[in-house]
């Protein structure tokens, strides 16, 4: 993910914190620690399913979030429609799974303190 603002304080842009970590793995712990608000409720399936199954699950997904009727849905519901596609979310838990231990251990210190 490349750093952009998240926000806006006195006319001044605001980074986000991984744009100010000291170093590589306090960045990559920062980055395991908010990895589960970077993908919300997302869905799953076991591992070794067929492979045409996710892609059908994922294009399912991407068309419901671009459909106006379920899109009015959520508006008339007032729910947040902000959908992470299927080869990000696998993206995400790929780097979650394969963080280097010595982040998990910052990442675990940081949740301690």
């Amino acid at each position: 993910m490349r750093g952009r603002a998240v926000g806006l304080a006195a006319g001044i842009a605001l980074p986000l914190v991984t744009d100010i970590a000291p170093d590589p793995d306090t960045k990559a712990a920062i980055r395991l620690l908010v990895a589960r608000q970077r993908m919300a409720r997302p869905h799953a399936a076991p591992p070794r399913v067929p492979a045409e199954r996710p892609a059908a699950l994922r294009g399912t997904f991407d068309a419901t979030m671009r459909d106006p009727g379920s899109l009015s849905d959520a508006e008339r519901l007032g729910l947040e429609v902000n959908p992470v596609r299927g080869e990000a979310v696998e993206a995400l838990i790929n780097e979650i799974y394969g963080a280097a231990p010595a982040v998990v251990k910052l990442a675990r210190q940081a949740v301690k303190e």
